[in-house]
């Protein structure tokens, strides 16, 4: 990694803090990544070793980093995981509902915003991934357009926290989509709710565009209960 940066007077630790996560930020920094030696990297914050110290172990609170012993310290994404284990809520069937839920909030509060900034390169690429989003022979393709559909609404909005909120879900959607989109009722039924939603935006239909999105989750919702067990 280059000089990682120069940051602000902060504590010691929070100088690590930041360093590493604007670099991942960044992109210096990526998943599986391993950090240069501790001295190394200390030497270049500028900070003592015992502050470098605790400044990884606090990003290995947040599910930043990894420390391994006799391997180093390695950039990981557990993030959300430690935020639902704090509060003491783990992600399973049980629990569906609940996220179905909390996307109908971020999901239909974010699509009214997103529609106001929402540039025609977005909506392009928007079409792209409705389009491709039914191949019975992938569903996994059919997965990653659909996740990428939304979580393009989302960076519509330019609201940063919004995304890291929404990022926090990925874990759970993913395991969602992989136990629906195997069957082909759920495909189909996907592009049409996208496609609902799209129109409206490509329209500047903010309501009809809200409808479409509350009527896919709701569809979610059933497909839930035909067929996930709980």
């Amino acid at each position: 990694m280059n000089d990682v940066m120069s940051v602000e007077r902060v504590s010691a630790p929070m100088q690590v803090m930041r360093a590493i996560r604007d670099a991942i930020r960044r992109g210096e920094l990526k998943e599986g990544d391993k950090l240069p030696p501790e001295n190394e990297l200390a030497k270049q914050l500028k900070v003592g070793r015992s502050s470098f110290r605790e400044g990884m172990r606090l990003l290995s609170a947040y599910g930043v980093v990894e420390i391994r012993q006799g391997e180093g310290t390695f950039i990981i994404n557990k993030t959300a995981e430690q935020v639902f284990e704090f509060m003491g809520f783990f992600p399973d069937n049980q629990n569906i509902d609940k996220l179905i839920e909390l996307r109908r909030i971020l999901e239909i509060g974010s699509l009214q915003i997103a529609a106001a900034h929402i540039s025609k390169e977005d909506i392009d690429k928007l079409e792209a991934y409705v389009e491709g989003m039914v191949d019975n022979n992938s569903p996994e393709r059919s997965i990653f357009l659909d996740k990428s559909f939304h979580e393009l609404l989302i960076h519509a909005t330019g609201n940063e926290l919004l995304v890291q909120i929404y990022a926090m879900l990925g874990h759970m959607q993913s395991n969602l989509m992989n136990q629906l989109m195997c069957h082909t009722d759920v495909l189909h039924d996907a592009k049409a709710s996208h496609r609902e939603i799209l129109d409206g935006l490509k329209a500047g239909n903010v309501d009809q565009a809200v409808l479409g999105m509350g009527k896919h989750l709701d569809r979610i919702s059933q497909y839930v209960n035909q067929y996930i067990p709980s």
